[in-house]
């Protein structure tokens, strides 16, 4: 219908390939800096690419990415307490206003998705949840510090897609997976 219609359109204008593939080095570059700056008290722990950069389409309105966020914690009994304290005291060097608690300690999570968003439009994140995940093709670019495939590879990914002809979510999830196509 055409409410569903303006539900999922993007204000944004749709970019290329090319644009696509510049946007996605860049969020690469952000995410080694903010995974190896110990100032952030959150890292990133698994990234996913989802959604219109897995299809065939020329052009994009967006960059899907689900972020899996995790806390850095130094080991000992008291680091719950410990945490909370660091989340504060993060909170309070920011110079922001909070309006709740909630905020507040939310800030250090938030801080680090605005880092990586770093106010590019063209970059979509959500949580990289288990329902993400299962809606359809996906590519797991980040797990545990690393950069899970080579970037030639994630950046070729839409070529490759394209060159192959898949359609089908099963063909195109098989070839995600490193498999042959059927």
């Amino acid at each position: 219908t055409s409410g569903n219609s303006l539900a999922n359109a993007s204000a944004m204008k749709p970019f290329t390939r090319a644009r696509a593939r510049e946007e996605l080095a860049s969020f690469l570059d952000r995410l080694r800096r903010v995974e190896h700056d110990p100032q952030y008290l959150y890292r990133v722990k698994r990234v996913v690419l989802f959604g219109s950069y897995l299809s065939a389409k020329p052009l994009l309105s967006d960059i899907d990415l689900g972020l899996e966020l995790v806390q850095r914690r130094e080991p000992g009994p008291k680091q719950g307490e410990a945490f909370l304290d660091a989340c504060r005291k993060r909170a309070r060097d920011s110079g922001r206003r909070f309006s709740s608690q909630w905020d507040l300690f939310a800030w250090p999570e938030t801080e680090v998705i605005l880092a990586l968003k770093n106010r590019r439009a063209a970059l979509s994140f959500c949580s990289a949840s288990d329902e993400v995940i299962s809606l359809g093709p996906h590519a797991t670019l980040w797990q545990d510090g690393h950069l899970v495939d080579d970037e030639p590879v994630i950046q070729d990914l839409a070529e490759e897609l394209r060159r192959l002809s898949l359609g089908d979510a099963a063909s195109m999830g098989a070839f995600l997976k490193g498999e042959p196509p059927r």
